[in-house]
């Protein structure tokens, strides 16, 4: 819930009166009147509830609400909800904090919701934007959030949706302007090494023997956690002086939320990068192979997978993908494998496989 006082006093009046005063009464006006004409009003806006709005008239991919949020043909005045919606949230993003993080998460869910479907004309609204990518995107995503204003799972969590929107926004096939401007936009630089730290992180987790950089991740994590716990909840957390909450109990029972948030995190970062380095094959596969320099430079998100592989094997062996034909173009669409699919025995995997009828186009 946002709150906006609004003072209602003539700024243009030295001595703060009400605009509709005479000004030449002013020395006879009493002190309740003073007080009257500088009572302050609250403003009270449901802002995450009306993003939630925003989002469900958008949801099953309902184009035609889609466009509308765009474009009122039938009004006389217009109102693009869209970029109203971004330049609210640009001036939210450097206020962010505790109190009001669940609207700036809501806002990437509702983002994500404008472009599915795919909504090309919206996707290329928000995803054409400069101050998208430079005054939102980067500036999140690079944050640390270390200043006590987040907790760390709000921090996840945001910046999981961030990036969910962001591949939400190159769904489609004719997109390749859009790729284009993402991907010169973006600080990859950021982007991989938050997948790096969170390959590390969730690696560590997996094994009782793990290197020091790995421990190092963990360590960073709880000791984020142990400070979130000073700053939001120690006088609470003190006050029942039979039963306090120490910060192991609140590291052990946070903790498990942090694993999960981390887990999705990675899975969608790693899934864009997969996207832009299927852009960058094409790419190359279209230019001239002029010089290894070239093409080094061209490759240069393949390259980053290629060399920690084994690293990110965390998330690729748990990683899909499928081709799906849409305006008669191919387009790899990735997913992650649900961790049940793990249970399943060779033979019952390859039975159900060879018993599926794709021998045409619309069988399969």
């Amino acid at each position: 819930m946002s709150k906006v006082r609004v003072n209602v006093v003539d700024n243009n009046d030295p001595h703060g009166m009400d605009a509709t005063k005479n000004p030449s009464s002013s020395n006879n006006t009493s002190e309740a009147d003073q007080e009257e004409g500088n009572e302050e009003f609250i403003e009270v806006g449901h802002v995450e509830l009306l993003l939630e709005f925003l989002r469900l008239l958008c949801e099953g991919h309902n184009l035609e609400m889609q466009t509308i949020l765009l474009h009122q043909p039938n009004n006389s005045f217009n109102v693009n909800i869209i970029h109203e919606s971004m330049e609210y949230l640009v001036a939210l993003e450097k206020k962010i904090d505790f109190d009001n993080i669940q609207i700036a998460i809501q806002a990437f869910r509702t983002f994500t919701e404008f472009v599915q479907g795919p909504a090309t004309v919206i996707q290329q609204t928000l995803g054409t934007s400069p101050r998208f990518y430079s005054r939102l995107v980067n500036e999140i995503l690079s944050k640390t959030y270390e200043d006590g204003n987040l907790l760390k799972q709000q921090e996840v969590i945001l910046k999981k949706e961030v990036v969910l929107t962001l591949t939400s926004l190159l769904e489609g096939s004719n997109t390749q302007n859009l790729l284009e401007i993402m991907r010169n936009s973006l600080n990859l630089e950021e982007l991989e090494q938050l997948l790096l730290f969170t390959a590390r992180f969730l690696r560590s987790l997996q094994s009782e023997s793990h290197h020091d950089r790995a421990t190092d991740e963990v360590d960073e994590v709880v000791q984020r956690l142990r400070k979130d716990f000073d700053t939001h909840f120690l006088y609470e957390a003190t006050r029942d002086k039979l039963n306090p909450v120490v910060a192991e109990d609140y590291i052990s029972a946070v903790f498990p939320m942090i694993r999960d948030a981390y887990e999705e995190l990675g899975m969608q970062i790693f899934f864009l990068m997969n996207i832009f380095k299927d852009a960058e094959r094409e790419q190359l596969r279209i230019l001239s192979r002029n010089t290894f320099l070239e093409e080094h430079k061209t490759l240069k998100v393949t390259n980053f997978l290629n060399l920690h592989q084994d690293l990110l094997s965390i998330f690729s062996e748990h990683t899909g993908s499928i081709e799906v034909l849409r305006n008669n173009n191919i387009e790899t669409v990735y997913f992650p494998i649900p961790r049940i699919c793990e249970n399943l025995m060779d033979k019952a995997r390859h039975d159900y496989v060879h018993s599926l009828p794709i021998m045409t186009p619309e069988e399969k």
